[in-house]
């Protein structure tokens, strides 16, 4: 059976980045993800799960685990895991990158858009 998850900005645009949200992930969930794309032709690793820890404000800290990967035309996908929700992030200019990662998650999970 298909575990539920919940997409936020399917597709959305900011600025020139494609963005999408996926709340509540686990981590090994997040690197089932990035494993794939590490392994699609001409996908160039750049960055696999740094740990991150900032300070938005006076006395928070957030903590992330990031990947970023690269496809054949210089254009970047960037993966941000958030330790306090377990929420997913991805946003980039790699409309190819963020298309195999969508289909992904779709043939895998079962999705509820807001």
């Amino acid at each position: 059976m298909k575990k539920e998850v919940t997409v936020i900005y399917k597709g959305t645009k900011k600025g020139d980045n494609l963005i999408c949200t996926i709340r509540e992930f686990a981590l090994e969930e997040a690197k089932e993800i990035t494993n794939f794309i590490q392994n699609l032709s001409g996908v160039k690793t750049l960055i696999h799960w740094k740990s991150e820890t900032h300070s938005p404000a006076p006395g928070q800290e957030v903590r992330t685990k990031i990947s970023e990967f690269g496809n054949s035309n210089g254009l970047k996908i960037k993966f941000t895991w958030y330790e306090s929700t377990g929420t997913l992030n991805f946003q980039g200019q790699a409309e190819d990158l963020f298309s195999e990662t969508l289909d992904y998650v779709k043939e895998n999970y079962n999705i509820t858009y807001e």
